[in-house]
């Protein structure tokens, strides 16, 4: 999830970092950025009380 409109939450080795990002299209159910490269994991879903640094277990897609 983005934490505000120019960052959003990255997991890089189960950690969290916020990364910039630009936002350059805003849609009703998507968004369109730039700052992400190709493999880059994000969150996409709401972690309560999530940090910078915070640990995390990844889930994937079932």
């Amino acid at each position: 999830m983005w934490s505000d409109q120019n960052q959003l939450f990255v997991v890089k080795d189960s950690i969290l970092t916020l990364l910039p990002i630009n936002i350059l299209h805003k849609g009703e159910k998507n968004l369109v950025v730039n700052g992400l490269t190709d493999g880059m994991l994000f969150v996409d879903r709401p972690i309560p009380n999530a940090y910078q640094g915070m640990k995390v277990a990844l889930q994937r897609a079932k």
